[in-house]
């Protein structure tokens, strides 16, 4: 996995290099951003028994459609798609072909959207052998974010897994909802906000002055919980196999942290 950090590292440097030289080509985008990702995790893109440019499915003789940029092929199968646009282009509104695709071989857990610098990693969480309409994972190259290093060491070659992807993204599907319904339950009521602020604001607790205290509440009721768990931890009796070392850091609250403390307490 170190080996695959430093690779992603140089290709992220790679990408942030060239950008702006292969904006609006396509094909230049291809062969000098997003080809480099798939040869980095182990493919040959120019085997055509690992990796097919221009895929089209047949999808019958009333329907037209166009070929999708590369078809994956693991162990003589299909295992996913990966549409590419452009450099600088927004990528909304194309994994409907991607989608089509997607659909069409029971086998492929994994559809792939990409510029070159944002990445969009879809598979079937919701319907068996239908495309999510929200990616499981994303990545922006350029943003400050860490790259998703258990996405991408789940797409190399030499341990591709179509259920361990699915698997990965149903857990990642289901941290999101919790994440997001934590933040909902931890997010300060406008009635909790006056109540918290009644002793403490001189003026009418009108909706914009209690908007005004929302975040200010809401920081003070985290600082409130850690020092809640820093008290109790340095409160709780020690058996003596418990005893601290005396090579071992101890925790310290200083004045400032007690003094927080009591006037989160009176709020």
């Amino acid at each position: 996995m170190s080996n695959l950090r430093d690779l992603i590292e140089g290709y992220v440097k790679r990408v942030r290099d060239l950008a702006e030289i292969v904006k609006g080509n396509e094909q230049a985008t291809k062969q000098s951003l997003i080809g480099p990702f798939f040869t980095m995790l182990g493919y040959d893109l120019t085997d055509p028994r690992e990796c097919m440019p221009e895929y089209k499915a047949d999808f019958g003789k009333d329907r037209s459609t166009k070929p999708i940029d590369w078809a994956f092929l693991h162990n003589g199968s299909f295992a996913f798609f990966v549409e590419a646009k452009e450099v600088g282009r927004k990528l909304a509104g194309f994994d409907e072909q991607l989608a089509d695709y997607f659909a069409k071989d029971p086998n492929v857990k994994l559809g792939i959207l990409t510029n070159g610098a944002n990445w969009r990693f879809f598979t079937d969480v919701v319907h068996p052998n239908v495309m999510d309409r929200e990616p499981f994972a994303k990545w922006d190259i350029f943003s400050d974010e860490p790259p998703p290093y258990d996405v991408i060491n789940l797409l190399q070659k030499s341990q591709l897994n179509a259920e361990l992807i699915r698997t990965f993204a149903q857990q990642q599907r289901a941290q999101n909802f919790l994440l997001s319904e934590l933040t909902r339950l931890l997010e300060p009521a406008p009635e909790f906000t006056k109540l918290a602020i009644a002793n403490l604001e001189t003026r009418n607790l009108t909706h914009g002055v209690t908007e005004s205290w929302k975040t200010i509440v809401a920081s003070a009721l985290n600082e409130w919980a850690r020092q809640r768990m820093l008290k109790a931890a340095l409160t709780t009796p020690q058996t003596p196999s418990q005893e601290p070392k005396t090579d071992e850091v101890t925790v310290e609250t200083t004045a400032e942290e007690l003094t927080a403390f009591e006037t989160i307490k009176r709020v």
